[in-house]
């Protein structure tokens, strides 16, 4: 029973020594699946979405030294009336 007692603590001792091993190797990874994780939580929303770089892997692009193209007005569409009803049983 004592030699069953020395390998389960061998085991358990190889276990969390091979998840802080993989924790230290991944933390970054972890780092934003926390913070997507929490996205929408109340107390870090504002930080989460001012933000945006750190939680998701992202490059600036340049925009270079071209001119700018002007984009033109589609053709005007209405919504149809169940949106108008839809709408004020909501209050939006």
């Amino acid at each position: 029973m004592r030699s069953f007692g020395k390998w389960l603590g061998r085991g358990l001792l190889a276990l969390i020594l091979a998840a802080v091993v993989i924790g230290l190797w991944k933390r970054e990874e972890i780092t934003r699946l926390l913070a997507v994780n929490s996205l929408f939580s109340e107390g870090k929303i504002v930080r989460n979405f001012s933000n945006m770089n750190a939680a998701f892997l992202s490059i600036p692009v340049p925009r270079g030294n071209s001119p700018t193209s002007t984009l033109t007005y589609g053709p005007e569409t209405s919504l149809p009336e169940e949106v108008d009803r839809w709408v004020k049983d909501r209050h939006v």
